[in-house]
């Protein structure tokens, strides 16, 4: 956490959940595994990056689309994946 910041308590779907803000993030720590046991992990840290986004929704009901250009939004660049196929790395679904 950046200095002076710290997580808040959200309800989500009836839970509490402990939650920060990105922008209140320095970075996340990542831990590589390593293939042999005797070898220490490998860490690296994962700041957040800002990207530049055009967002689309609809306004009311005569379903008029209103677009924001040149937004902005800060997010960390990384997918959580837990198990993944290879035709799926390969862009074939």
């Amino acid at each position: 956490m950046k200095h002076g910041k710290s997580s808040k308590i959200e309800l989500w779907n009836g839970f509490k959940v402990q939650t920060v803000e990105a922008m209140d993030v320095e970075y996340i720590l990542c831990e590589h595994s390593p293939k042999n046991q005797n070898d220490p992990p490998k860490t690296f840290k994962l700041p957040t990056r800002l990207f530049q986004v055009t967002v689309k929704f609809p306004l009311g009901d005569n379903k008029k689309i209103f677009t924001m250009e040149k937004s902005r939004i800060e997010q960390f660049p990384i997918n959580n994946d837990l198990a993944t196929t290879g035709h799926k790395l390969q862009g074939m679904t």
